[in-house]
């Protein structure tokens, strides 16, 4: 690969890089029961991340951070709660590091303490992640990764399950600490195998948990000039010698030292990012002899953290070993709690897209539950067994809160992240022609409810996610919630972040009972970004049921399935899987599919289920639903025109079709075999639908795509689908009056989305 002239440094040659002269910890995923989990370390040229659940890649996408610079992921646990986001997020650095053209070489690395290689693996061979570069260490031992920002020691804890295997994690020295290199030692294999000889169960809490203690490397002083003059030296490359640390001879034979001409070294902070999972791992976490170096009564004032912030779940953190042990710690040791006691969401942008929306129509629009953002800011840890007069310094984490360590190191208790309803609607009222507009919209509207027809409430949708391949700040990918009657529904479509999304559309009291109606759940075709979310979905909803949900699949998905169930073998019991083939419409009924659809359509309350191949990837489908008042709706899932939703459609009420590019991209769409919006319309046309909503819009047209100006196209039987969307069939016909005032509130970003395909047209002649 050619280098380019310009001097840059690779992020992934650690050589190559000089210690940052600043760093800080920030907070992604505040661990919340239905958020994200992950910590960021950031400096000045890279990235690192503890734990990556689902959502992770639309969070740093809202508040820029550039998963670009990332060089490593530590994983604490081997959970979905900590690793549900490495694919999504493993995607992204892959496709920013092509388009920088970074050296091809520059792989992500992952640490984990077991069973991330195999997801990556099972992902990389049935999908488009096929592409993605990545490297995993599964470590079973304590071992160092240094770079030229930190060391970090893996400290591995094992669960105590009986006298045989008691002192597992306790057998480990401090020696090992300090030899041990950041490669793994060619040994794994048979300390594998020592291992699993040891335990006797082969269920999650038999796998090492991952807790880390990192340093900082020392910084070298800053070059003082005036002493330089002072020894005579002049300037020169002589100076940056002296700023690297190296000492020098002049002309006259002086020897200057580094020392001598630049301030004192800037002594590198430490922090702990430890995982305590359960009861089981606790007697050997409290007694692992690596933290008590770092502990008041045994550390000098240099190996004392400054934080620790702990995965742990809450049950633990409030049992008396753990407080105990907390206790430890010097009174000045900052203590940053990410789990699910946390309620902060993360996302800002939604709820100020939301509020807009909400004021054009507050039922289709309805508001999310701004309580998301209400958090606790400082518990303090009061031990009744401890005489300690200095408790702990207690903070439950939310999204974007900051840990300075260096230059100058600093706790930042304030929440940046805030919602201002009134600048909101401040903005909104202050665009032209807005408030005429809107009150014709709502004139139209109360015309139009004067002579509704059918007022039935149910089925009733809720769009999760409306945008296609990766997730921006106001859409996620591909997800549909169909709320057959108040006790039954079914997904449509399960994207990364679903359970997230239904966290902030339901709140997460309400969000369990949700779960519970989910009694099945459809995949249309392989692409992650339409089932990445499935994982959680039914991880969460076996949490508070033992109802089975029943997976509707393409058969080459099924690879996927059988690692979901050996990662968390007790959902096996929760998933009944079924072909999507063998629910296909226009082919002779056999006696087994026939019993088949008649079970499912019973699970669901519904009269006939259906699908149908369509245009897209290998073993992609499209579904047709018919309720019981007879109404009927088609989803068509990622395809380019298709007769086969055709025939499965004709005259139903509801085409839910795709429309991921904008008409001016046609060749585009061909080429990634996807719809344009004029075709999606079209197709809703010939099958004589009696509305089409559009959905699965490319990332780039993310306000507002450009609704086709084509006057042969009926648009008052279009809409244009948004996340939090809620309607029943009733409602569709508000949906195209809402164009007018859409187009209003989105004006300027849609003169920019045309400049912006005007140029890439431009650059493809």
């Amino acid at each position: 690969m050619e280098t380019s002239k310009k001097k840059s440094f690779n992020i992934f040659e650690p050589s190559m890089l000089p210690t940052p002269a600043e760093v800080r910890l920030q907070v992604l995923g505040s661990g919340s029961a239905a958020g994200s989990t992950c910590l960021i370390l950031i400096t000045d040229h890279n990235r690192y991340l503890f734990n990556c659940s689902e959502g992770v890649q639309r969070l740093s996408s809202e508040y820029k951070i550039k998963l670009s610079k990332v060089r490593r992921i530590f994983i604490t646990s081997a959970i979905w709660k900590n690793l549900g986001g490495l694919p999504g997020v493993i995607l992204s650095i892959t496709n920013a590091n092509e388009e920088s053209k970074t050296a091809s070489n520059s792989n992500i690395k992952v640490t984990s303490p077991g069973e991330t290689k195999q997801m990556l693996n099972i992902l990389k061979e049935s999908s488009i992640l096929k592409k993605i570069k990545v490297s995993v260490d599964e470590l079973d031992k304590i071992t160092k990764y240094n770079d030229n920002v930190m060391t970090v020691s893996c400290i591995p804890i094992y669960p105590i399950m009986d006298n045989e295997h008691k002192h597992v994690s306790e057998t480990i020295t401090d020696n090992e600490i300090d030899n041990d290199t950041c490669h793994i030692n060619k040994k794994r294999k048979n300390n594998e195998i020592r291992i699993e000889k040891r335990m006797k169960s082969s269920e999650k809490d038999t796998l090492p948990v991952l807790s880390y203690i990192c340093k900082l490397n020392d910084r070298l002083g800053t070059l003082c000039l005036e002493k330089c003059l002072d020894k005579g030296i002049k300037p020169g490359p002589i100076l940056g010698l002296l700023k690297n640390g190296t000492n020098v001879t002049l002309d006259d034979g002086t020897i200057v030292k580094h020392e001598e001409v630049c301030l004192p070294r800037e002594k590198g902070s430490i922090f702990l990012v430890v995982d305590c999972p359960s009861e089981l791992y606790l007697d050997s976490f409290v007694n692992q002899t690596a933290f008590a170096m770092h502990q008041k009564e045994v550390s000098n004032k240099d190996d004392k953290p400054y934080c620790i912030i702990h995965f742990t779940p809450q049950e633990i953190i409030d049992n008396v070993k753990y407080k105990k042990w907390m206790n430890k710690f010097d009174s000045n040791t900052y203590h940053l709690i990410i789990n699910e006691n946390n309620t902060c969401l993360g996302s800002e942008a939604v709820f100020k897209q939301q509020y807009m929306l909400n004021v054009l129509h507050p039922k289709i629009f309805p508001s999310l539950q701004s309580n998301c953002f209400q958090n606790k800011l400082n518990v303090e840890c009061q031990d009744v067994n401890t005489k300690e007069e200095n408790s702990p310094q207690i903070y439950y984490a939310k999204t974007l809160q900051t840990i300075k360590l260096r230059p100058n190191k600093k706790f930042n208790t304030e929440n940046t992240i805030s919602i201002d309803q009134k600048s909101y609607m401040d903005e909104l009222y202050n665009i032209d022609d807005f408030p005429k507009i809107l009150a014709e919209l709502h004139s139209n509207i109360d015309e139009q409810t004067k002579i509704a027809l059918n007022t039935d409430e149910y089925p009733k949708f809720v769009m999760l996610g409306t945008g296609s391949s990766i997730p921006s700040k106001i859409r996620n990918t591909s997800a549909i919630l169909v709320r057959i009657n108040e006790g039954t529904s079914i997904l449509l479509d399960c994207s990364e972040g679903t359970l997230c999304q239904m966290g902030r559309v339901y709140g997460l009291t309400e969000l369990n009972h949700i779960l519970t109606t989910i009694k099945a759940i459809y995949i249309s075709h392989i692409h992650a970004d339409h089932h990445l979310g499935l994982m959680g979905i039914i991880l969460a909803k076996a949490k508070i049921t033992k109802d089975p949900t029943f997976v509707l699949i393409p058969d080459i998905f099924q690879s996927w399935l059988n690692y979901c169930y050996e990662f968390h073998k007790s959902i096996k019991d929760s998933v009944i899987s079924i072909s999507n083939y063998d629910l296909l419409a226009f082919r002779p009924n056999r006696t087994k599919v026939i019993t088949l659809k008649r079970d499912l359509c019973t699970k669901l309350n519904i009269k006939a289920i259906d699908t149908v191949l369509v245009r897209h990837c290998h073993d992609s489908y499209g579904i047709g639903l018919v309720f019981n008042n007879n109404k009927k709706i088609v989803y068509s899932g990622d395809t380019m025109p298709c007769n086969n939703i055709i025939q499965l459609g004709m005259n139903c009420d509801l085409l839910i079709h795709e429309a991921t590019m904008q008409d001016e991209l046609s060749r585009e769409a061909i080429f990634k075999k996807h719809s344009t919006m004029s075709e999606a319309i079209q197709i809703g046309e010939k099958m004589n639908s009696r509305f089409t909503l559009l959905t699965h819009f490319s990332q780039r047209n993310t306000k507002l795509p450009i609704i086709p100006g084509n006057t042969h196209l009926d648009l008052s039987k279009v809409g244009i689908a948004y996340d939090y969307m809620h309607f029943n069939l009733s409602q569709l016909k508000f949906l195209s009056l809402l164009h007018p005032c859409l187009k209003t509130i989105f004006h300027n970003y849609m003169i920019l989305t045309e400049e912006r395909i005007l140029k890439k047209l431009q650059t493809k002649i």
